[in-house]
């Protein structure tokens, strides 16, 4: 997540698109796209849909695996099965965020 951050704080969008599998998608519950969070397709879309949204998260553990905490009540869930970030996840929908366990590292 730490180079997730950096490279969506600094724009850098080719840096997020060689963390990004290159058929990663970007998926956005009924709450997320209320606070105009669009789904993306392909490694550049979703680089720069978390270069505009993330730079503003910080770290946190959801459900026990590395995510980011987006203000107010928003997470970012990452799937990377064995190397490049293949998906993810915002939720936004109180319903969704209900079920998670989130944690902030001090």
């Amino acid at each position: 997540m730490d180079a997730v951050l950096a490279a969506a704080r600094s724009g850098d969008t080719a840096a997020l698109r060689s963390l990004l599998d290159p058929d990663a998608v970007l998926r956005a519950d009924p709450g997320a796209v209320r606070r105009g969070v669009r789904p993306a397709h392909g490694a550049p879309a979703v680089a720069r849909a978390l270069a505009a949204r993330a730079a503003a998260a910080r770290p946190a553990l959801v459900d026990g695996a590395p995510g980011l905490l987006a203000a107010p009540s928003a997470i970012y869930v990452f799937t990377a099965p064995a190397g490049p970030i293949t998906s993810v996840d915002v939720l936004a929908d109180p319903s969704h965020l209900s079920h998670r366990t989130i944690a902030v590292p001090a």
